[in-house]
């Protein structure tokens, strides 16, 4: 998937994919995105609607 390839070169502590159809099954297409996480170390997981993200800087 380009996506995670895209990912991969960047390399970020934390990745939340936006902009996704409905029709993905939000729950299992996280659960193959955990398991990606844990091989490659880098977390990755899809965002939802009311998502809030607290960014320290």
């Amino acid at each position: 998937m380009q996506t995670l390839d895209a990912v991969k070169r960047i390399c970020p502590k934390r990745a939340l994919l936006v902009g996704m159809t409905h029709e993905m099954d939000h729950h299992k297409d996280n659960e193959t995105l955990e398991e990606w996480s844990r091989r490659e170390g880098i977390d990755v997981q899809l965002a939802r609607d009311g998502l809030r993200v607290y960014i320290d800087l």
